[in-house]
């Protein structure tokens, strides 16, 4: 873990909130640790910053603010760790409650325990954020492509090894859609492994010749065929 981290701490036990202060003072971590007694003065807080993480004392649950604090706090996407009396089951429903990630006995903390446990909440955030960035990023591409293909003046058909369906342009449907002309491109519009492209001319109606053009290609992590049809009027 790189850098210094802000912590904002919500604890109205002021001896519980010196222990943790003082056990992150020697951290072999950077941490800038920010103190709130109650649920308002957090949420306060959160509106003009916003921190790394958040150690919430479990008792400010019952507080009538914290339903809107635990909306901000989600709504930033900060990572939370639960500060409990207890280790049982109640208290690990009462973290999935809050929204935490993890939860932490008070009395049981300790410099190593602390730091351990921060850090890995901390890294968690982390490979969720940039997995949440490369979901994004790979499904703009995909929109972006999905429209450059219903723009085709071709039909763009890919099926997988179960001779599933998994896209099919505009194009592709209207060609298809023509009475008279599916029945013919049915048999060859099925999944084979194609060594090399293969190219295949049908003519199913006077004037008119259907060309299709056949590729291997990865689709979404599967094997499967490309197939680009192309509706040529001939004399």
């Amino acid at each position: 873990m790189q850098g210094s981290r802000n912590i904002l701490l919500l604890d109205s036990d002021e001896q519980s909130a010196q222990d943790i202060q003082r056990f992150l003072k020697v951290s072999a971590f950077a941490f800038n640790l920010s103190h709130a007694s109650d649920v308002t003065e957090g949420l306060n807080y959160l509106k003009n910053r916003k921190p790394d993480l958040i150690l919430l004392d479990a008792e400010l649950m019952k507080q009538p603010d914290f339903p809107a604090f635990k909306q901000l706090v989600q709504k930033e996407n900060v990572p939370s760790i639960l500060l409990a009396e207890t280790n049982d089951e109640e208290t690990a429903k009462q973290a999935g409650q809050a929204g935490a990630v993890d939860f932490m006995v008070k009395n049981k903390i300790n410099l190593f325990h602390l730091q351990k446990t921060i850090a890995n909440a901390l890294k968690l955030s982390e490979t969720e954020a940039k997995l949440d960035t490369t979901y994004h990023e790979f499904s703009a591409q995909h929109n972006a492509l999905y429209r450059v293909l219903n723009k085709m003046s071709s039909g763009v058909m890919v099926i997988n090894a179960q001779n599933t369906i998994r896209y099919a342009n505009a194009k592709a449907y209207s060609i298809l859609g023509e009475e008279g002309i599916k029945k013919h491109l049915a048999e060859h519009l099925s999944y084979r492994l194609a060594e090399e492209d293969e190219q295949i001319e049908l003519k199913p109606k006077k004037n008119l010749a259907i060309t299709i053009r056949i590729s291997d290609i990865e689709w979404n992590g599967e094997p499967a065929n490309l197939f680009v049809l192309d509706r040529i009027k001939t004399k």
